[in-house]
């Protein structure tokens, strides 16, 4: 039987739980950061 993500944490501490949030927070960050860089690279330069 599978699992749902709720049913995996059920049984996390407070702590743990904390834990989880901050570096999914941080990985979250960290993809849009390179998203950003990403599409950046790819648009044209503008001449000044």
């Amino acid at each position: 039987m599978t699992n749902t993500l709720d049913e995996f944490m059920e049984d996390f501490t407070q702590e743990e739980r904390a834990k989880v949030a901050a570096r999914t927070a941080e990985l979250i960050e960290e993809e849009l950061t390179l998203r950003n860089l990403t599409e950046s690279a790819f648009q044209p330069e503008t001449a000044p």
